[in-house]
């Protein structure tokens, strides 16, 4: 299976939503559907930083990421890597902006929020379908 988002870059550089998987506590899986862009190699998600799998990933950086094709209901590309912490504060709005402005939102509703931002590397990827 390849560990590179390579040979995937033109499907996963659409603006699409994914499903994030981390790990809670007690060791149960918590999905979240979020946006995200391919940054340096991975895929960079942003959120508040209260959020439960902003949580998680400080605590176990182990991630699953399945980006789904609203157009194939039976594509898809799943990412599985661990997290790294990319951002806060003002570096992480930024990324918040900019990922809005990739999705066609308005970066300004991001300017005065509390963000962090996580890079997740990939050591699978594997498609399925299309």
């Amino acid at each position: 299976m390849p560990d590179s988002l390579a040979p995937f870059l033109e499907y996963l550089q659409a603006p699409r939503c994914a499903v994030l998987s981390s790990l809670g506590a007690d060791g149960a899986p918590h999905q979240a559907v979020v946006h995200y862009r391919v940054h340096d190699g991975g895929l960079l998600v942003n959120g508040r930083p209260d959020r439960r799998w902003a949580i998680n990933l400080r605590r176990d950086p182990r991630a699953s990421v399945v980006v789904h094709d609203a157009d194939e209901s039976l594509h898809w590309v799943g990412v599985r890597g661990e997290a790294e912490l990319h951002a806060e504060g003002t570096d992480a709005v930024r990324d918040a902006m900019e990922t809005a402005s990739w999705y066609g939102e308005d970066p300004a509703d991001y300017a005065d929020l509390r963000r962090v931002s996580f890079l997740i590397r990939p050591r699978r990827v594997i498609e399925y379908g299309g």
